[in-house]
């Protein structure tokens, strides 16, 4: 009873805490709720906002993997200018600079002019990238080597050393700043300096305007013909073009088609006879011929000369020949017209 007593009295103090915190609060609903509603709003905006720069990162690298893909240094450059700004457009910056320092290094043995001119494009977007790569070292680096090159290229060789020597500073541990400290080395040797001021000297030729027009193609080419103009093993040569012969049927009965292929006349071949077994050739000596063994001998009963050529001996009465067998022993002749003894073979007491 006390318990329940005491639990009333706890809920009692509990509902006058809140009512009492609402009468206090009651006066300031409004800005309450004002504030609430500006945090919502703020919330949403920074939530838009971020959708926003995503997407449009997200276009930019896009746009970036798609130029890159076909290695143009416009496209590239497009692209840098369409997202200045974002990190994807220092990359294009640096492929279009990249791209521009292959150019230029091959239009040095072609026309001086125009490598000088790439290569000054593509100092322009290294020095972009190396002062906005700021929080991107790696890019930077490149950047940094890129120049170099540039200024390896256009003889510049102190310079060139000096952005060599940047990259081998910042990176001394990575395989860009070992081959950056390697060609800052090399750079200095006497040789190597005495061959950029020979090369720097040199002008190459003018360029053959002609020299990139393909030849003319020939006009003819619907009339070729359908085969090669070889000959043909024979003597028999092959038909020109546009004179090829008709194959259709004759246009009566018996007349030989017009036109065609002449062949060459046949040879005539000697008429030679095979001889057949048992014949002898004409020019080699004649064989005897046994006329007995040709000549067979005639039975004198017809029945026999029957019996003899179906393989059946002639039937006789069947106690005579039983007889025959029991006393003398059967003998009966086979188609060779030899007789086979029937008696059993005898036994000897010998053993073997």
């Amino acid at each position: 009873m006390k318990s329940q007593q005491r639990h009333e009295l706890r809920t009692n103090e509990l509902a006058d805490r809140l009512g009492k915190s609402l009468e206090r609060i009651r006066p300031h609903l409004r800005q309450i709720g004002a504030a609430a509603a500006i945090l919502v709003v703020v919330v949403g905006t920074l939530l838009m906002v971020w959708r926003y720069q995503t997407a449009r990162r997200e276009r930019a690298w896009t746009d970036y993997f798609q130029a890159y893909a076909l290695r143009d240094g416009q496209a590239l450059q497009e692209v840098a200018l369409l997202h200045d700004g974002q990190t994807a457009a220092l990359w294009a910056r640096q492929a279009a600079g990249d791209v521009q320092l292959a150019t230029g290094a091959g239009e040095l043995f072609v026309d001086r002019r125009q490598a000088e001119v790439k290569l000054r494009e593509a100092e322009d977007n290294f020095l972009a990238v190396e002062q906005g790569a700021g929080q991107h070292p790696l890019l930077q680096r490149r950047a940094q080597y890129g120049l170099a090159q540039v200024y390896e290229s256009l003889a510049d060789l102190e310079r060139a050393r000096e952005y060599y020597l940047r990259v081998a500073d910042a990176e001394p541990q990575t395989a860009l700043g070992r081959a950056a400290a390697r060609r800052a080395e090399e750079l200095g040797h006497d040789s190597l300096q005495r061959w950029y001021a020979w090369f720097e000297r040199q002008e190459p030729p003018e360029p053959d305007p002609q020299a990139d027009v393909l030849p003319q193609v020939p006009d003819d080419l619907d009339t070729l013909p359908m085969g090669p103009d070889l000959p043909v093993p024979g003597g028999v040569p092959s038909p020109p073009l546009g004179d090829l012969p008709d194959f259709g049927p004759p246009e009566q009965p018996g007349e030989e088609p017009q036109g065609g292929l002449e062949l060459p006349e046949m040879i005539e071949l000697p008429d030679v006879t095979v001889p057949e077994d048992g014949d002898q050739p004409e020019d080699g000596p004649a064989a005897p011929v046994d006329e007995e063994a040709d000549d067979p001998q005639e039975p004198d009963d017809p029945q026999e000369a029957a019996d003899e050529a179906t393989g059946e001996p002639e039937a006789q009465d069947g106690g005579e020949e039983a007889d025959a067998a029991d006393e003398d022993g059967a003998e009966v002749e086979d188609a060779r017209g030899e007789s086979l003894s029937l008696d059993p073979p005898e036994t000897t007491s010998e053993s073997p």
